[in-house]
Formats: structure tokens, sequence, C-alpha cells
């Protein structure tokens, strides 16, 4: 069915040029409510509510996907959270090996090497020969740092003299008289 609808203003455009289309509007039985003329309602209502039960019954099994894919995202999650964790661990081990490596290259206390930064073995050791050359006494020009003597209290015995033994002999053989 066909209808032609009124536009205002068109009237004016109808008494200019004639060549103008003019606007017409198809409706379709399909759209519009039974009241209106609409064929076959009872089987079109059948088929939504055939559809709509269907989507019902699947309802429970969308969500059950739903769940597992949420369980698929979480467990690669806690294997990429994992995977972060194990190289983090691996790259603190290969720090502490670099360190101890310096430390025992440059005589270092491992302490120490600990203190310094450097991102490759080569910047901690050149760091670690740094702080080495300051704090040697060689190095620095500085004098080493005088130790105590302690004592018990007691005078200290003096240290024997080295004997001679042809001296010795002599020294027997006068006492006894001899020559």
């Amino acid at each position: 069915m066909s209808e032609q609808l009124e536009i205002p203003g068109a009237e004016a455009d109808r008494e200019g040029p004639k060549d103008a289309p003019e606007v017409t509007v198809q409706e379709s039985n399909s759209t519009l409510p039974p009241e209106h003329g609409r064929t076959e309602p009872d089987t079109r209502d059948a088929e939504i509510a055939a559809l709509r039960k269907q989507i019902e019954e699947a309802a429970p099994i969308l969500q059950a996907h739903k769940d597992a894919e949420e369980a698929r995202k979480s467990e690669a999650q806690k294997l990429t959270e994992a995977l972060e964790a194990a190289r983090a661990e691996a790259a603190d081990a290969r720090r502490v090996v670099m360190r101890a490596k310096v430390a025992e290259a440059t005589g270092l206390p491992s302490d120490v090497v600990a203190l310094l930064s450097g991102n490759s073995e080569e910047d901690l050791m050149g760091a670690a020969k740094a702080v080495a050359a300051i704090s040697s006494p060689r190095g620095s020009g500085l004098p080493k740092r005088p130790t105590p003597t302690v004592s018990t209290g007691q005078e200290k015995p003096e240290a024997p003299e080295v004997v001679d033994p042809r001296k010795l002999a002599a020294a027997i053989r006068k006492a006894a008289g001899r020559f």
C-alpha cells in the first residue's frame, strides 16, 4: 500500500518546476501491529516465542562458556605472573653472581660491592676499582692506622741472645780450667 505524504512548503515547489519527484512512503504489513491489517500474526508470534525459548535454554550454556573463558584468563594471568617472578629471580641471581665476581677480583668485601651501582659487570668493576684505589693506604697517600700494643702488666722478657757454639765451647773450657 502506498501513501503520499504532504510536506509543508512543498505546495510552493509544485507550482514551480514540474519535474520535481513526489515523495512517497511504502509501508510493509510486517511492521504494523495486528490491528493495522497484518497477515499471519499467529505464525510470527509462534516463531518469536520459539526463538525466545531457545535463547533462554542457551543462556546457561553461554554463561558457562563465559565462566570457562574467565577461568582460562585467570590461569593465563597466573602463569604470566609466575613467569615474571621467575625472570626477576633470575635477574637477581645474575646480579649476585656478578657482584661476587667483582668482589673476588678487586678484593673488596661483598657488602661494599653490593652498595655500588652498575648494570653490567664492566660498570661494577670500574666502580669497585675506584673504591679500592681510594680505600687502600697506598692509593690514598695516607699513613696506616696505628695498632696499639696491649700489655698484661708484666715486663716483657728480653729476647735471648743468639748463642754462637764456638763462644759457648770456649766459655765452658775456661770455666772448667782447661785452656
